[in-house]
């Protein structure tokens, strides 16, 4: 009995005890029953913000923090090899701070008996969400981050109610509490740092007013919040995710980060000397673009669905002309269109856009010289005559060509590989991709007709375009046979054609082809007439790469894209050389240099004379050795810069192969932009 007496005590005093325990528990830390937050962490970011970004199962990205799971893989793959081997990995790490960051973190598993970080704060979901800085840096950005904590991540924040008591003090940290708010400043916080928690959820912020805000948003229910606004509704909820919902959601103000950044408002240039710079500036403006949305995946490769709002006030009345356009159905694009694509293609992208537009943009993004040129020799050929709108023999053959083609443009890349034989045109060894370009007409026998005349109107005044034989004085127009199909082919040989010496096109059904290759021409109308599945046209709608990544894409799109970058980088190596030389070139400031060498001339060969005063043969002289002395400061720096820039430009190329497949489409509307990317990252190679 006695015994039986002893354990009901201890049973007593054991739940008076736990009930104790639980009560000051509860009374000085936190309730253990209590529940979580029940909405999303983006209910308690202001709907104002300049960015959101946020990410659900952060915790599946790690094997234990920070050692992320791919990390081993990554580091197998030859471009991650490259970026090691460059120095660029070390200098990111030194910039970022990553390899002190690693050793805090390693402290503080020893000092916590191996508690993983990111178990106890943002493993589950995490947020980072504020303004931009209005001094025009993001060193002055307001930002709060949003993370799901467990009972660990509860119990360390509830005992900095007693900085005292586990010893704040003596780390130089310092703990202010009103309330639920915590201020900690000193030793490792460069400006203060306020905290609260929500339930389950910490808010850390160098903001006051955005942790205030976050309490307040929570007891409204998340109303005025960026979780329940329309812009996270349509563009973020409601986008295409995958079934765990665990991609990266991002926001974004372009307009206030492009002053945070210091970004030019016009962008691209559409004054740039450069033609394809300044023709895309008059096709798009980065500045249009108001606030950004959407979602990035991770699933074997990479996947973006974002959406842009747009305002028009920068926009061109082609601008807008183009984005009313309706897009092409994504059928067109992976059926249709692409049965006429090698299975190797190495770029194929297709544009619904109307001819005469984009035309009329590109003659006047180029130089006055090339636009004299092309009126001068309309006028020569007198076939097309201004009328009415048509002001100048150019504007006639825009019409002309607008009229005669539908707006849908497509151009296929791929390798210069076919081998070269006797029978081939002259043509110089500067290396070249084999292109092909496709547009479309109604099919009619009017059509056919007047692409006819055309390439004979060509042939007739061949001398005018620089087309010539293979000897001086000879037509350099010839027309032959593709076999299987018995396609005609027309060839137009010209040595300003680099690496092949010749354009051909051709015509099948409503498509003209337009290649720098007449085998490429060849390939193309085979493989699109390949309906005896022949394998030597194997068709890019034959690929299952290219079939998923496509149709898991936009419905409908003004712009469809695919690229094998692989491939693309092996093409675009055989170009390295003469990209270093270009930009060495454009690096150097020659009005400031061919001063400076003046000078030099001036005072080593003509000693006490004036420039003006060098007339006759001592200015030839003079020009002689300005011009030589220009020729070797550009080969110096040529020697000089070269070799580490070629080896920049080749780590470009073997980063583009960590993609094996991408798929990119782009919808438009005056009020709106939306962009779907699809890419395959084969880690394993």
């Amino acid at each position: 009995m006695a015994r039986k007496r002893l354990v009901r005590i201890l049973l007593v005093l054991l739940l008076v005890f736990l009930f104790a325990g639980y009560f000051a528990f509860a009374t000085f830390l936190f309730s253990p029953t209590e529940g979580d937050y029940e909405a999303d962490v983006s209910t308690l970011a202001p709907e104002s913000v300049d960015f959101f970004v946020a990410k659900a199962d952060l915790r599946e990205l790690f094997d234990e923090f920070p050692h992320l799971r791919i990390s081993d893989a990554l580091q197998g793959t030859r471009a991650w090899g490259e970026f090691e081997r460059s120095g660029q990995w070390a200098a990111q790490k030194r910039t970022l701070g990553l390899d002190g960051l690693v050793e805090r973190v390693e402290e503080i598993k020893q000092q916590t008996f191996g508690t993983n970080l990111i178990e106890v704060f943002g493993g589950r979901d995490v947020a980072l969400a504020g303004h931009f800085g209005a001094s025009g840096g993001l060193a002055g950005a307001r930002w709060a981050v949003y993370g799901r904590a467990n009972w660990k991540g509860k119990l360390a924040l509830s005992l900095c109610r007693y900085p005292g008591l586990i010893g704040l003090s003596n780390q130089g940290i310092e703990c202010k509490v009103d309330g639920e708010h915590f201020e900690f400043s000193g030793v490792g916080f460069p400006e203060p740092v306020h905290v609260t928690r929500i339930h389950d959820v910490i808010v850390a912020s160098n903001a006051r007013d955005l942790v205030l805000k976050a309490r307040e948003l929570e007891a409204g229910g998340g109303q005025g919040s960026f979780g329940q606004g329309a812009q996270y509704f349509d563009h973020i909820q409601n986008a295409a995710r995958n079934p765990r919902r665990d991609e990266i959601e991002l926001a974004v103000s372009w307009r206030e980060l492009a002053k945070a950044l210091g970004l030019p408002e016009r962008w691209p240039d559409a004054q740039s000397e450069n033609l394809w710079t300044a023709f895309a500036g008059r096709l798009f403006q980065l500045g249009s673009v108001n606030r950004v949305a959407g979602v990035v995946g991770f699933d074997d490769g990479v996947q973006v669905n974002l959406h842009g709002d747009l305002s028009s006030e920068l926009m061109t009345p082609v601008q807008q002309k183009l984005y009313r356009r309706r897009g092409a159905d994504n059928a067109d694009f992976t059926r249709d269109v692409a049965r006429m694509v090698r299975s190797d293609a190495a770029l194929f992208v297709m544009l619904e856009a109307p001819l005469g537009d984009l035309l009329r943009e590109l003659l006047a993004s180029s130089e006055e010289a090339l636009r004299a040129n092309l009126e001068d020799l309309l006028r020569e050929l007198g076939q097309f005559k201004p009328t009415g709108d048509q002001q100048t023999h150019t504007d006639a053959l825009i019409a002309d060509l607008d009229a005669l083609f539908r707006d849908r443009i497509a151009i296929i890349v791929r390798d210069h590989d076919y081998p070269s034989v006797a029978s081939d045109p002259p043509h110089d060894d500067e290396p070249t991709a084999a292109w092909t370009i496709a547009l479309w007409t109604d099919g009619s026998e009017k059509a056919r007709t007047r692409i006819k005349e055309l390439s004979e109107m060509v042939s007739l005044h061949y001398r005018s375009f620089g087309i010539s034989g293979r000897e001086a004085g000879e037509r350099g127009v010839f027309t032959n046979n593709c076999q299987p199909g018995n396609f005609e082919i027309w060839e137009f040989w010209s040595r300003f054609v680099p690496g092949t010496g010749h354009i051909a096109t051709a015509v099948n059904g409503d498509v003209f082809l337009v290649s720098n290759h007449y085998r490429m021409v060849c390939e193309a109308l085979n493989t699109r007439d390949n309906s005896r599945n022949d394998p030597a046209f194997p068709r890019l709608v034959d690929r299952p790469d290219f079939m998923r990544l496509a149709t898991d894409s936009l419905s409908q799109a003004n712009l469809m894209l695919w690229a094998e970058p692989k491939a693309l980088g092996a093409i675009a190596s055989q170009f390295t050389d003469r990209a270093v030389r270009d930009e060495i070139a454009a690096r150097i400031d020659w009005k400031r240099e061919r001063a400076r060498i003046e000078n030099e001339v001036l005072k080593d060969a003509f000693p006490g004379r004036a420039r003006l005063t060098i007339e006759g043969d001592d200015k030839a002289r003079f020009d002689e050795l300005v011009d030589a002395r220009v020729t070797e400061f550009e080969a110096k720096l040529q020697q000089e810069q070269a070799p580490l820039l070629k080896k920049q430009y080749e780590r470009t190329w073997t980063y583009l192969g960590t993609f094996s497949a991408v798929v990119a489409m782009l919808a438009l509307d005056p009020k709106k932009i939306d962009l779907s990317l699809r890419g395959y990252v084969p880690l394993g190679e």
